[in-house]
């Protein structure tokens, strides 16, 4: 038997063990993870978009009140 004909019989039984571990039960069970790492994106994208609406909501009654502050700032220095 030649090198390359070990080399082919051992790439087969690679090949052979590879796909046998690779089970019906495998699969589902990889779908189920693939399932449960999709819900958990779905969560933290949820969870992303709840802070930016807080943290948008926080920036907006901030800048407004800076406004406020600097208006009257201004309003008591020009009309006394």
């Amino acid at each position: 038997m030649s090198a390359e004909d070990e080399l082919l019989r051992r790439q087969e039984a690679v090949a052979l063990a590879t796909q046998s571990a690779l089970t019906a039960r495998d699969i589902r069970d990889l779908h189920d993870e693939l399932d449960a790492l999709r819900a958990k994106v779905e969560r933290l994208e949820a969870d992303r978009d709840k802070a930016m609406r807080w943290g948008i909501l926080a920036l907006g009654s901030a800048v407004v009140g800076m406004g406020m502050w600097i208006f009257k700032l201004l309003a008591g220095k020009v009309l006394p």
